[in-house]
Formats: structure tokens, sequence, C-alpha cells
């Protein structure tokens, strides 16, 4: 399909929305608060 000229190949962006990145955000910084205090992931 790449080699067709007329097809048009995107990434699924359906899971992005602001809920998603303030979930993705939140566990990042748990997780790094967890990685600075030396416990368990």
């Amino acid at each position: 399909m790449v080699a067709l000229p007329n097809i048009l190949l995107t990434p699924h962006m359906g899971f992005v929305s602001e809920q998603v990145y303030r979930k993705f955000s939140t566990n990042v910084q748990q997780q790094l608060i967890q990685w600075l205090d030396e416990t368990a992931l």
C-alpha cells in the first residue's frame, strides 16, 4: 500500500484527549515520586 499514490497512511490518534493526557501526567508524576523515594514502582 505504501507504493500506491492515492493512499495516505496515518497513525490512529483516537486515544488523544485532555483526560488521557492528564491521566498520563498523573501516572508519570506518581512513578517519579516513587522512584525518588526508592519505593517499588
